[in-house]
C-alpha cells in the first residue's frame, strides 16, 4: 500500500493551515496607515497638525502613506522601518529617520493647511465685493451664527431674530460678517473656514434643500446662544 496519497494530502492539509494562520495573525495586525496616523500623533508637535492628523479618512492616510513611500524610496529608505521599528538598537539612525520623516509629514499638513486658508480668502474677497448675491443667503445666516456662536458678534434680542424679515436678517449678517472680518481677522478666518467645510460637507444632503431658506435655524441658534 502506497503512503503517497497520504503524504500529500497531509502536505495540503499543512499549507492550508499554514496560510489560514498567517492570514488570521495579519488581520490581528494594525494596518499600515493606522501605524502612520498613530506614528504622527506621537511626532507632530502642533495641536492643529495632530487635529488635521486624526481627522484624516482611512482613505486619505492611505494616500499618505503612499506618498510618504514614494518620497522615502528617492532616499533609500522605508517608511515602514519606522511604523514597524525595524531599527533595532540603532538609535541615531532611528533619529535622523524620525526628523526626515517628521519633516515630510508637517510640510504636508502646512501645504493643506495653507490651501484651505487660501480657499477662504478667494471666497471671502468675492464676497466681499457682492455679499448681497443670492448665493451667498445660506452662507450669510451660517457664517453669523457661528460668529454669535464664537462670541464676535453680539447675540440680537429674541424678538429680533423672530421678527426680522429675511431681507433684515439678510443685511444685518452681511454687516456683522463684513465687520469682524476688520476687527477679529484671525479668529474670523477660524469661523469662515468651519462654515465653508460644513457646508462642502452637507452640500450633498442640502442641495435640494437650500433652495428655500427659511428663519427657523437662525431663531434656534439664538435661543441657544441668548
Amino acid at each position: 500500500m502506497s503512503y503517497l496519497p497520504l503524504i500529500v494530502i497531509g502536505i495540503i492539509v499543512a499549507l492550508v493551515v499554514f496560510v489560514i494562520e498567517r492570514r488570521l495573525e495579519a488581520r490581528k495586525q494594525p494596518k499600515p496607515h493606522v501605524l502612520l496616523q498613530d506614528w504622527g500623533r506621537q511626532v507632530l508637535t502642533e495641536p492643529a497638525a495632530r487635529r488635521w492628523l486624526a481627522d484624516r479618512s482611512p482613505k486619505e492616510m492611505k494616500a499618505l502613506l503612499r506618498h510618504m513611500r514614494r518620497f522615502g524610496k528617492r532616499e533609500n529608505f522605508d517608511v515602514y522601518m519606522l511604523l514597524q521599528d525595524k531599527f533595532g538598537n540603532d538609535e541615531e539612525l532611528k533619529k535622523r529617520a524620525t526628523a526626515v520623516m517628521t519633516d515630510y509629514l508637517h510640510a504636508v499638513w502646512q501645504r493643506a493647511d495653507m490651501q484651505e486658508d487660501l480657499h477662504a480668502h478667494l471666497f471671502f474677497a468675492a464676497y466681499q465685493k457682492q455679499p448681497k448675491r443670492r448665493k451667498y443667503r445660506n452662507f450669510n445666516l451660517d457664517l453669523y451664527v457661528r460668529l454669535i456662536q464664537a462670541g464676535l458678534v453680539q447675540t440680537p434680542s429674541l424678538t429680533d431674530s423672530i421678527m426680522a424679515s429675511e431681507k433684515k436678517q439678510q443685511k444685518t449678517a452681511q454687516t456683522a460678517i463684513l465687520q469682524t472680518a476688520d476687527r477679529h481677522r484671525p479668529a474670523f478666518n477660524q469661523e469662515l473656514k468651519s462654515t465653508l467645510k460644513a457646508q462642502a460637507e452637507s452640500k450633498s444632503d442640502t442641495d435640494q434643500a437650500a433652495s428655500t431658506q427659511t428663519t427657523a435655524p437662525l431663531s434656534e441658534a439664538m435661543t441657544a446662544s441668548a
